[in-house]
């Protein structure tokens, strides 16, 4: 298992839902709409945006987010919406899942 796969839960995946519907999810989801929709200040480019990195002491943003993923540039934090949700919010990636799923349920934060 690749170290990429280990941080973004994947090890899990199979317990709660196969990798066709997690990658499914993630194609479909915003990173950059749902740091927004959960209060984040964002700088905006054409591919993303950086915001104060929530996981360390950040004055200036250095959290990149894209919307497939996150990396900051400050504590090296890095992951898909999963991982993001894990470590903020300290949810399993099951409950992460559900969250992500009802959110694009209620058509918020959904790539178009």
């Amino acid at each position: 298992m690749s170290r990429k796969n280990s941080r973004s839960g994947k090890n899990h995946r199979n317990l709660v839902a196969g990798d066709r519907e997690v990658d499914r999810i993630k194609a479909e989801f915003d990173m950059v709409a749902f740091v927004r929709e959960l209060g984040f200040e964002i700088t905006l480019s054409e591919s993303g945006g950086m915001i104060c990195c929530p996981f360390h002491d950040d004055r200036t943003p250095s959290c990149w987010v894209q919307p497939d993923h996150f990396f900051c540039f400050g504590c090296e934090a890095v992951g898909d919406v999963f991982e993001f949700l894990k470590r903020l919010r300290n949810l399993p990636f099951r409950n992460s899942l559900i969250y992500i799923k009802s959110c694009l349920a209620r058509g918020f934060c959904r790539l178009t």
